[in-house]
């Protein structure tokens, strides 16, 4: 599973306060399964979608996770499920796939805390900010 972004834009003002750096940062976001695009989405809230895998993975990552914007009306934008023997399943609001994909429990926690990693990097390197320090008060 891949979970990467491009073509990342900061939107209205410097996101120095946790709402602004949320909402503010978008990308074009692919969640891949192997070959099959699960969500393929342009200005997608980036640090939004990284600050609920960050909370998911620290809570353990054993409950099944739906990713829902503050600003979207409609719920499961991404979601993980647990499967049969230990596989999860990985599906999307917006996919055009007939049914969700499945994967291994490691490769999904792999690619989840790579995607939060890649997040605070781009954040800490073109806005010289700590995603954890500013969303501190979300926790």
């Amino acid at each position: 599973m891949l979970i990467t972004f491009g073509n990342v834009a900061v939107s209205g003002t410097y996101p120095s306060v946790a709402y602004q750096l949320l909402l503010g940062v978008e990308a074009d976001l692919c969640v891949r399964v192997g070959s099959a695009v699960v969500l393929d989405e342009p200005h997608f809230p980036i640090v939004e979608l990284r600050q609920w895998l960050a909370q998911w993975l620290s809570a353990g990552a054993v409950d099944d996770f739906t990713y829902t914007s503050i600003e979207a009306d409609e719920d499961g934008l991404l979601s993980f499920q647990q499967a049969e023997q230990g596989d999860w399943l990985v599906g999307a609001a917006w996919s055009t796939l007939a049914s969700p994909q499945k994967i291994s429990r490691a490769r999904l926690l792999s690619a989840c805390q790579c995607f939060v990693g890649q997040v605070d990097a781009w954040v800490a390197s073109n806005l010289h900010l700590s995603v954890s320090d500013v969303l501190m008060d979300l926790r």
